[in-house]
């Protein structure tokens, strides 16, 4: 019962489009890892970099938009 409401409780006070940003994001992730392959080197960081530019510049609905 517990876990119930603190499930609420956080869908309660995530942000609107969150599971949209979520899924486009992750989509997006996987097209980066196969343009740029490879997990640690430079190649790697610098995906990654870019990753956490994006997730951080722009907002939750404009990453619920992210499209082809």
């Amino acid at each position: 019962k517990l876990a119930n409401i603190i499930r609420r409780k956080i869908e309660q006070n995530l942000p609107e489009h969150a599971g949209d940003a979520i899924i486009r994001v992750g989509e997006l992730r996987t097209k980066s890892k196969e343009r740029a392959p490879g997990v640690g080197g430079e190649i790697g960081k610098r995906r990654m970099q870019w990753m956490i530019d994006v997730c951080t510049s722009w907002e939750m609905g404009e990453l619920a938009l992210l499209d082809d």
